[in-house]
């Protein structure tokens, strides 16, 4: 996985954009699932940091108590020495996310307008 985390209030609450190079299993029970693709998932977790939240994190659908999937592309998965860059706007006024991804100058990923209400701002961080 590689992303980055916005609207971060603290280790329970916040958004990541989580971008997987290609299908995996995570290796312990009850090992869950992740596809190639990106990821925008809110983060409102009941447990915290722990097992429970890193099989949510890891699973690319809504776990209850944990994560909700607002958004999710299974274009593309990452490569290696390949540059990318990303644009995210965020409005938590207005509940507005946007998330684009290029190569070199071409869009290749585009979520389009998406809103949620939950986090009316907080920090922005790499994800990996």
């Amino acid at each position: 996985f590689v992303g980055f985390v916005f609207g971060y209030l603290n280790e329970r609450k916040f958004y990541v954009v989580s971008w997987k190079a290609k299908f995996q299993r995570y290796w312990r029970e009850p090992r869950p699932v992740a596809k190639a693709g990106i990821t925008l998932k809110l983060v409102n977790s009941t447990s915290g940091p722990g097992p429970k939240l890193r099989n949510a994190l890891w699973n690319d659908e809504s776990v209850e108590g944990e994560t909700v999937k607002l958004w999710q592309s299974k274009q593309l998965g990452w490569k290696f020495d390949t540059a990318y860059r990303w644009k995210l706007m965020h409005r938590p006024a207005i509940g507005l996310i946007r998330f684009e991804l290029f190569k070199g100058n071409q869009k290749v990923v585009d979520s389009g307008n998406r809103y949620d209400h939950h986090i009316k701002g907080g920090q922005l961080g790499v994800y990996c």
